[in-house]
């Protein structure tokens, strides 16, 4: 990561490890891995149109109901994500506007 070379202490966050509060720096996780966590702020990144909601699963969708609980299902991923942090900065795309 660019981060580290600038000196910055960055770890993932993984499924099949404790989160560890007291290590200090940049933690980075995947949105279905922080549900349930909380930090003090969450960047929200490439949150574009293909990515999410994620283009394979949408296309996936056989009929008009299944495609829109797809993208239900997408957007309450996003909002877990934003609602991880106390303060949180956005991503870099906007969903629902061309």
């Amino acid at each position: 990561m660019h981060l580290r070379g600038a000196g910055m202490e960055v770890y993932e966050v993984k499924r099949d490890t404790a989160e560890q509060r007291e290590r200090a720096g940049l933690r980075a996780a995947t949105m279905h891995r922080v549900k349930g966590l909380e930090f003090e702020h969450v960047v929200v990144a490439g949150v574009n149109k293909g990515v999410v909601p994620l283009e394979a699963a949408m296309a996936a969708a056989d009929d008009e109901v299944t495609q829109r609980n797809v993208e239900t299902g997408e957007r309450a991923l996003l909002y877990v994500a934003f609602d991880a942090g106390e303060e949180v900065g956005g991503g870099d795309g906007v969903w629902g506007g061309e």
